[in-house]
């Protein structure tokens, strides 16, 4: 239970400091950044939360307990760290790009990815604004990955947390007027300007980085209209 309390604290704290960021980067007064917010969208991230931190903390206890694939107990290094990394970032990455491409085009759930197509500009708070039953779906593709790999636990649990951060990083509203390198981190990390395309154009760019849209010819660089750049 202490394990699962972490969980949510850090990432409500991850989330309010992207918010905090986010807000410096509009030149926004904080507190009106705040006030804008409406509950509701706050209580449709933090359920987020609590089911995203509730399939990551199954598989820790899990592991602790030698119930999945992944090593509890390893002689970690820096080199097998980013191997091991990598692995569980690619292959997650092309459960993330099906995933999404069936929430668009399978009827029996479109309507619950439909929640969070609702909003258009994005922000770090739209970025987890999505139905209980996507935030399962995107729950099991973490779980499904301390299933698939014999990593270190350490690993997976990074990954965790990253996961959920670059897809903040994605819903990032950023202007020609933000620092250039900040903007560029942010687009080369979370690809926001791929994602923001397909915000307006949803049968477009599923995934979470170009390469499956490339493939499956799903991606484009162009905006619907000149004025929604």
């Amino acid at each position: 239970m202490q394990v699962y309390f972490y969980q949510i604290s850090l990432l409500l704290l991850i989330l309010i400091i992207n918010c905090v960021t986010h807000s410096i980067l509009i030149q926004q007064p904080i507190d009106k950044y705040f006030l804008k917010t409406s509950k509701k969208l706050w209580l449709s991230n933090i359920k987020t939360i609590i089911i995203w931190a509730f399939g990551a903390t199954l598989v820790y206890i899990l592991s602790v307990n030698n119930f999945t694939a992944l090593i509890p107990q390893s002689d970690l290094n820096w080199k097998s760290f980013l191997v091991w990394f990598t692995l569980i970032f690619f292959t997650h990455g092309i459960y993330i790009y099906f995933a999404h491409r069936a929430l668009h085009e399978i009827k029996g759930i479109r309507k619950y990815h439909g929640f969070h197509h609702v909003k258009r500009t994005q922000s770090p708070l739209t970025s987890w604004d999505i139905h209980p039953v996507e935030a399962l779906i995107d729950t099991l593709g973490i779980v499904l990955m301390g299933f698939l790999f014999p990593a270190p636990l350490e690993v997976y649990v990074v990954y965790t947390f990253y996961a959920f951060q670059i897809n903040i990083w994605a819903h990032f509203t950023l202007s020609k007027d933000t620092n250039i390198l900040f903007r560029t981190f942010i687009n080369i990390m979370g690809n926001y300007r791929h994602h923001d395309i397909h915000h307006v154009n949803p049968h477009k760019n599923y995934g979470a980085f170009i390469l499956l849209d490339w493939l499956f010819k799903t991606q484009t660089n162009e905006y619907p209209s000149q004025s929604l750049k």
